[in-house]
């Protein structure tokens, strides 16, 4: 059987898309040094012109997969200036995730309302409820809601996160005070005597349970 000459890498292939995301950013562990080495983009793909047109796409709500399809640019390549920060593209593609996000907080209260297609008119020219209509309505508000609470959790997390802070958000500053006992009048000692045998029978009851 005749063996086929293996082709040989070319200078102009594209290891991105060749290999996925994996291979652009490649975990290096040297002297203990934990870094990413960075892999150059295909700066001959990327224009500012494309990088406009694709967070355009991006903010307009289309996804990647359909961005990459229509602007015949993988998508290895794209997370690549987005890792990279190629000319500033991750920053930017943060930007239009994050207007992509408040599209969806707007797209929620849209769909909640719109009611034309709740109703459908059944066999007997009765309009009645459209029970599938109402659940696909459902999970488009879910699958919004799910989306917005992990690209903006501090607005839309159902977590609430307490955050105990000094004075204009600062540490919290403590001052230690000290007490002159001699000085004390006798019932101003006898107060404090209470006061710590109050706070030391506390201690003692908590670490018992």
């Amino acid at each position: 059987m005749a063996r086929r000459n293996a082709r040989a890498p070319d200078a102009n292939d594209d290891p991105a898309g060749a290999h996925g995301v994996a291979a652009v950013a490649v975990r290096v562990g040297r002297d203990g040094d934990q870094g990413v080495r960075k892999r150059s983009p295909r700066t001959n793909t990327y224009t500012p012109e494309i990088a406009d047109q694709i967070l355009q796409m991006m903010a307009d709500g289309i996804s990647t997969p359909k961005i990459t399809e229509q602007m015949k640019i993988s998508e290895a390549t794209i997370y690549a200036w987005i890792i990279d920060d190629y000319e500033g593209f991750g920053k930017r593609y943060a930007r239009a995730k994050h207007i992509v996000a408040l599209r969806w907080a707007d797209e929620i209260s849209d769909i909640a309302d719109h009611k034309r297609d709740d109703y459908v008119m059944n066999e007997e020219g009765k309009m009645v409820l459209d029970m599938e209509a109402v659940a696909r309505s459902r999970l488009r508000i879910d699958t919004r809601k799910w989306l917005l609470s992990k690209v903006l959790p501090k607005v839309y997390g159902e977590k609430v996160i307490t955050e105990i802070t000094g004075k204009d958000g600062g540490p919290i500053e403590t001052q230690a005070t000290r007490i002159d006992v001699l000085a004390l009048a006798p019932e101003q000692r006898d107060q404090l005597k209470n006061i710590l045998l109050q706070a030391t029978k506390g201690k003692a009851e908590d670490e018992g349970r």
